[in-house]
């Protein structure tokens, strides 16, 4: 057996006695209907994120398109900008809030791990699932807006989609 299968075999008894000795200490392991509906809402949420996010950063972008094209300076779309990225924030919150609520008995182990194999908790899963949509979001965006970080620049903006503008 070669030392990779022999680690991997080791992980995978861990994370199950982890999981059996939470349940052991009083916890109940989750029903099918707990299972169903934590999957539902990681899909539900991560698909309503995903539209919100391209939604606001969406509203921006053309904000400032459109000032550009009349002959408004692209500075003034500023505040509409920075309203965007507050509710940008709060819908990524929201859902992360939404996700754990009601995976809060489910562990990533019985889902499948979705989005992060590393997954400790619910908590990991629903994190990763959030930015991801937000990494995905900026990487559409910036296919369909080839200027978006010189547009987002103009607004003092560019830094704070680094998943669009190439900054970690």
């Amino acid at each position: 057996m070669s030392r990779f299968v022999a680690i991997m075999m080791l992980a995978v008894l861990l994370v199950s006695s982890s999981i059996q000795f939470a349940y052991a200490t009083g916890s109940q392991p989750p029903t099918q209907e707990e299972i169903l509906t934590c999957q539902q809402s990681l899909a539900a949420e991560t698909e309503q994120l995903t539209r919100k996010l391209h939604s606001l950063l969406g509203a921006c972008l053309k904000k400032i398109q459109s000032n550009i094209a009349y002959g408004i300076p692209a500075e003034n779309a500023k505040p509409l900008c920075v309203k965007s990225i507050t509710r940008f924030y709060a819908s990524k919150s929201n859902a992360r809030f939404r996700m754990i609520r009601d995976c809060a008995n489910v562990h990533p182990e019985l889902i499948g791990y979705p989005c992060d194999p590393e997954a400790y908790d619910h908590k990991d899963t629903a994190r990763c699932l959030v930015e991801n949509s937000a990494r995905v979001v900026q990487e559409l965006v910036g296919l369909e807006y080839p200027s978006a970080c010189e547009m987002l620049n103009t607004v003092g903006m560019d830094q704070t989609y680094y998943h669009l503008c190439g900054q970690q």
